[in-house]
């Protein structure tokens, strides 16, 4: 496994919106590197694209990055050569970045940040990956074996009316994760870019690759819950969380019930609403053809 600082995931970054952090990367792996801070706004000689905005990183090279947090909510930072191995092997992180506004979030008692993730293990240890090349679909492969924070079976305490606020990444490479938390409620109040325009409650949250979620869960009686990841075959247990019988002080259910927009982004959209209504200037057909890698060549037809 590959850990920033030695942990996996990576140290999480909370920073207040509007601020500038210097961050000193060492390489110390055997391929080339770069980071890449997946969301933010920032120069461009420090987003971590390799060839295009910078050169990599070699073994044992070192790079000093120079990030600013111009928007709040919830990015992370990984890397952008081979992920399908280095990312696989535990090199994610969060970021957390504070609004200046005081009000931009509902009241919450506590946040968590979690990272979601799946390892592919065979006979007991990781499958082997190629040093040449990426062998599976896409960016990776699908993995048997969940990871939450970087731990396979966390556990988490909560208080009869508490209000937590997950804060979701999914770091896999390929796998799309459906969360929820049966028996208690939810409410999307964040994704990819901050807050969402209109929240709404919630059964389940999708979070394809790299997407990002906010969502506050209410407990509202003490008893065993669990968050979990569903697919159409199965059901994959990914924390366990033990709600006591203390009441959460102070009382949040009122604020809870109610779904608030963000007029920023109301303001935003109704900028659009005439481009989307008009009709469209020129209507273009567009075909894509290509070959069958696994067909049998003509010749041997």
């Amino acid at each position: 496994m590959l850990g920033y600082n030695g942990s996996i995931p990576g140290p999480t970054l909370k920073v207040r919106q509007g601020s500038e952090i210097v961050v000193h990367v060492t390489n110390g792996t055997d391929l080339d590197t770069t980071v890449h801070w997946h969301g933010l706004r920032l120069e461009n000689r420090y987003d971590g694209v390799p060839h295009e905005t910078r050169a990599p990183i070699p073994p044992g090279g070192e790079f000093t990055y120079r990030i600013q947090f111009p928007d709040p909510g919830l990015y992370w930072y990984h890397p952008h050569i081979r992920e399908d191995v280095t990312q696989e092997l535990g090199l994610y992180g969060s970021i957390l970045v504070d609004p200046a506004e005081p009000d931009y979030w509902p009241p919450a008692h506590r946040d968590v940040v979690l990272t979601l993730d799946d390892l592919l293990l065979e006979d007991g240890v990781i499958a082997p990956f190629s040093r040449t090349e990426t062998n599976y679909a896409a960016m990776g492969r699908y993995g048997n074996l969940m990871l939450t924070g970087g731990e396979t079976a966390p556990a988490f305490a909560a208080r009869a009316g508490e209000v937590v606020r997950p804060w979701l990444t999914n770091t896999a490479n390929s796998r799309v994760f459906r969360v929820g938390v049966p028996g208690a409620r939810m409410k999307l109040v964040g994704g990819d870019s901050g807050r969402v325009e209109r929240e709404e409650f919630i059964a389940d949250v999708v979070l394809a690759p790299s997407e990002r979620a906010v969502v506050d869960v209410l407990f509202d009686r003490p008893g065993e819950f669990a968050l979990e990841h569903r697919t159409p075959n199965r059901t994959y247990r990914l924390a366990a969380i033990t709600v006591t019988g203390e009441l959460a002080e102070p009382p949040l259910t009122e604020q809870f019930e109610v779904l608030r927009t963000a007029p920023e982004l109301v303001a935003e959209r109704e900028q659009l609403d005439a481009w989307l209504a008009a009709p469209p200037d020129e209507v273009l057909a567009i075909v894509a053809e290509m070959d069958d890698p696994g067909a049998a060549p003509a010749a041997d037809r």
